[in-house]
């Protein structure tokens, strides 16, 4: 996940989808920490560099976490 994205430490990975998916685990959580990039758990006005999440997200590239495992 963190080489597909190319993330990068200073990258933050919007997690915007449940944390009782497996998928947003591995793809918000472990992929951020691998890649020495942050998790950020954003309010309204907050956006990263990527996200995950289940529906609609304003950042450029956004994975679903039932893609993720």
């Amino acid at each position: 996940m963190a080489d597909d994205w190319n993330l990068e430490p200073g990258d933050e990975v919007a997690v915007r989808a449940s944390l009782a998916d497996p998928g947003t685990v591995v793809a918000g959580v472990l992929a951020p920490l691998l890649a020495g990039a942050a998790m950020l758990l954003p309010d309204e006005g907050a956006t990263g560099d990527f996200a995950v999440a289940v529906g609609d997200a304003p950042e450029k590239t956004v994975v679903r976490p039932s893609e993720v495992v």
